[in-house]
């Protein structure tokens, strides 16, 4: 590969990959996760918001998103005690992004866009954070270089860049704690591991599944000692304990809201029957390269997914082959510990958490370490080879790599919703009905996630609209003078109570795959 066209290419994903970070960062929806987000950072408690909001009062979308604004009424320590019952969520991101959104407050409010903008700025230390990590493991700058490029254009990274939640700066974390752990282990210093120990600290508090890449760090350290305890290991697991000892104020508040984190965390404990698990791998791992949102991506994987699979297979074992165990041990790890603590669990005691594709960015971190590795070495091979087609075909799979993700980036840029929205998807074609009716008024009730849908869906409707909203599942006197009455998600015992009174009936909206309908009264009159 000509060193120039090379040194375009990389430039050309790295400005793209910038670029998509940012262009049209408020077009996607804000989904009921990011709505829990400026909740939290805003010093607010579900439970109380319920309270003052689900009282069959007719009220206006504003009602609901006045909660998601930082106020003088609710300080920092607000702040943390709305954090602390969410502990699953540790609270770096959050203390961050309240002190952004204050910041951001001070120029026209807190914006969509400005909150996410955190998430967009954070993912930028990504590239000089891979690159260092790559340096470290390999010292070979090629490899960094390609992976800025690959880790750049990843559709899924690009996804949680645009997202008002921890997992930018949970990849960074990952990457700055890999890193220093390898210059530690290479220069065994005082004030390396210390750096260690501080990178590893803030992702401890950044996410609760970095305990699973400290576990891949600690088997990678064992395996590259030989599995011999050595001073190396010795202050490897001093500086680890340092930082568990560190992280044990954000274990007491677990402990301390143990019951409550479990029946906030019980959706991942869900059986799904095993082909459903495989076709969540499957499609998970193409996210790393090619993203046409899963409705696409469910047609295309089938038939690349083998092909995908043996690929990033075989980068794994050419990376053991040729490059030092060291090295591969470290990839391998990344890989392989936390995939096998959230699939094993799936497997036998049921549940989906190996399904949440986000649960698994130090794997994919890995298998784009190993494919830079296995890239970098073709192409440098293939400068020394010009006449052997054989070592020609790195640089074409990368260009390959790189197109797909500039042109899954593209489509999703332009998307008001995707796949990660999970709850709810729909959201914007919902809105998009109920604005087009002249006087609106959405009734719904208080069960499932439907509190942070209805404050989702309310940064789309207009001003026009009302929301009738009910702690129980009766279906309230309906206010006279609205053209159209919309059922928003409702629950089952709210949709029986509607079933009792025989002048009311649920209309359909066939065109949407959302369970939203029109309440139609038989006597023309509620």
């Amino acid at each position: 590969m000509n060193q120039a066209w090379f040194r375009g290419l990389v430039a050309v994903a790295l400005v793209l990959g910038i670029c998509f970070r940012f262009v049209n960062i408020d077009r996607k929806v804000y989904w009921h996760d990011e709505v829990y987000t400026s909740l939290r950072i805003s010093g607010y408690k579900g439970e109380n918001v319920v309270e003052q909001v689900f009282d069959g009062r007719v009220i206006r979308p504003q009602d609901l998103l006045k909660y998601q604004r930082i106020s003088p009424e609710k300080n920092l320590a607000d702040a943390m005690d709305a954090l602390k019952k969410h502990p699953e969520h540790p609270p770096l991101y959050y203390i961050i992004a309240r002190f952004w959104s204050q910041f951001w407050g001070q120029f026209g409010g807190s914006s969509v866009a400005g909150i996410r903008s955190l998430s967009a700025w954070i993912s930028l230390l990504v590239f000089p954070s891979v690159y260092w990590l790559c340096w470290e493991l390999f010292a070979e700058p090629l490899v960094g270089w390609i992976a800025i490029a690959l880790i750049a254009i990843c559709p899924l990274y690009v996804l949680y860049a645009q997202e008002a939640r921890e997992y930018s700066l949970w990849l960074l974390t990952i990457l700055l704690s890999g890193a220093a752990l390898l210059r530690a282990m290479r220069l065994d210093s005082k004030r390396a591991w210390f750096l260690y120990f501080l990178t590893l600290v803030v992702s401890l508090y950044t996410s609760l599944f970095s305990t699973l890449v400290a576990t891949a760090y600690s088997v990678w350290v064992l395996a590259s000692e030989g599995f011999r305890w050595t001073r190396r290991v010795t202050t490897f697991a001093i500086a680890s304990l340092l930082a568990v000892l560190a992280f044990v104020p954000w274990v007491l508040v677990i402990f301390g809201n143990l019951s409550r984190m479990l029946v906030q965390t019980n959706w991942i404990t869900v059986p799904r029957s095993l082909w459903y698990l495989i076709g969540s791998w499957e499609l998970n791992i193409s996210y790393i390269f090619i993203d046409f949102d899963a409705s696409i991506n469910i047609i295309l994987v089938p038939r690349i997914i083998v092909g995908l699979l043996i690929g990033i297979s075989y980068t794994i074992y050419y990376l053991w082959r040729k490059e030092s165990k060291r090295a591969a041990w470290f990839v391998i790890a990344l890989i392989a510990i936390p995939a096998l603590a959230l699939i094993l669990p799936d497997l036998i005691l049921g549940g989906r958490r190996s399904t949440v594709a986000r649960y698994f960015f130090p794997c994919y971190l890995g298998i784009q370490l190993a494919v830079a590795y296995l890239l970098a070495d073709r192409i440098s091979i293939s400068r020394f080879s010009l006449g052997n087609r054989r070592n020609t075909w790195a640089p074409a799979v990368l260009g390959v790599l790189i197109s797909a993700g500039v042109l899954s980036c593209g489509i999703s840029s332009q998307a008001d919703t995707w796949w990660h929205k999970v709850a709810r998807y729909r959201n914007p074609q919902a809105a998009r009905i109920i604005n087009q009716t002249p006087r609106p008024l959405v009734i719904s009730d208080n069960w499932d996630v439907n509190f942070g849908n209805l404050i989702s869906i309310s940064y789309l409707l207009e001003d026009k609209v009302r929301l009738q909203l009910v702690d129980r599942p009766q279906l309230p006197e309906i206010a006279s003078g609205f053209s159209d009455i919309f059922l928003f998600a409702p629950s089952p015992d709210l949709l029986l109570d509607i079933e009792k009174k025989p002048s009311l009936k649920i209309e359909p909206l066939p065109e949407v795959n959302f369970p939203i309908g029109r309440l139609k009264s038989m006597d023309g009159e509620f």
